[in-house]
């Protein structure tokens, strides 16, 4: 009998379509958005997970800043964005850090490239919380 491997370290395949759609939305409603009379978006990924995971695929977290990025390099848009990023758990790819300090470092490059407008917060907090 195989071992089947954990999902804590991959991304299986409903995650995988899970995020894509994920992404595919929030570029979608921050167009929608910027031509609304909103001026301020909250996005909220209470359970961000690894960032990248073994399997070289991209988590959640990675798909909303990404997505925030090109919207606003593409429609020189004008909102101010706030992407809350969270997980209040332990690294199963590197058991010495928390989920979130991968995140942080494998979403920093791209928080570097994003206007003054947008910010990112991270945070290690019980989702609930």
């Amino acid at each position: 009998m195989s071992r089947r491997r954990s999902t804590s370290d991959h991304l299986a395949e409903h995650s995988l379509a899970k995020v894509e759609v994920l992404r595919y939305y929030v570029a979608a409603y921050l167009n929608v958005l910027e031509r609304s009379e909103v001026s301020e978006v909250h996005i909220l990924d209470l359970m961000c997970g690894e960032g990248v995971y073994r399997d070289g695929n991209r988590g959640s977290a990675l798909a909303i800043v990404d997505a925030v990025k090109d919207h606003f390099y593409s429609q020189e848009a004008r909102n101010c964005v706030h992407v809350w990023l969270n997980d209040s758990g332990q690294s199963a790819i590197d058991e010495s850090r928390s989920k979130i300090e991968r995140v942080e470092e494998v979403c920093g490059p791209l928080v570097k490239q994003l206007p003054e407008h947008i910010h990112v917060h991270y945070s290690y907090r019980e989702a609930l919380d």
